[in-house]
């Protein structure tokens, strides 16, 4: 298999971790229990609806214009449906109005990884593991960034350390 590939039948094994940690206490966002609405549309994305998912997310958006974790979930949706250049100005939005957006962040290095944006990839995967050390999708990537620049230690060390499933937060 090659890495392009395997980088992309990763996105979409990894989707379904991305929605599920959408309400955790790690991104610091506790509004209480999220909106029958939005749960609809992270239905609709963790289901690959994509088309639903979108217009679902839209209209929450137009309501809550800044609301993170829907801007969040509009570029989960966009990823699924291929728009990974949009999605990442959903995931550049919501950096805009928190730049500690944890989510939005990982979100988007995994998007740059996948459009070869090797540089800015590491720069945001740098800044989740050191929020985030033991996050198994965030070392796998950053093993993936090591083996594209040739650092086979680097992306062998990473592998073998931190991927056990246990660490990822689902609510």
């Amino acid at each position: 298999m090659s890495i392009a590939i395997g980088l992309a039948v990763r996105r979409v094994c990894y989707l379904p971790v991305w929605i599920g940690v959408l309400g955790s206490s790690v991104w610091g966002l506790q509004n209480g229990p999220p909106s029958a609405d939005f749960q609809n549309a992270q239905a609709a994305v963790m289901h690959g609806d994509w088309d639903r998912a979108i217009v679902l997310t839209r209209q929450l958006l137009e309501a809550s214009p800044r609301d993170l974790k829907t801007i969040n979930l509009m570029g989960l949706a966009l990823t699924g449906k291929g728009h990974t250049a949009e999605a990442n100005q959903e995931f550049e939005t919501a950096l805009k109005i928190n730049p500690n957006f944890y989510a939005a962040r990982k979100n988007l290095a995994i998007n740059q990884v996948h459009l070869r944006q090797v540089t800015e990839a590491e720069a945001n995967m740098k800044i989740v593991l050191a929020s985030t050390p033991n996050d198994p999708v965030a070392n796998m990537y950053a093993a993936e960034l090591a083996f594209a620049r040739k650092d086979y230690g680097g992306a062998r060390d990473r592998k073998s350390t931190r991927l056990n499933s246990s660490h990822i937060p689902i609510t």
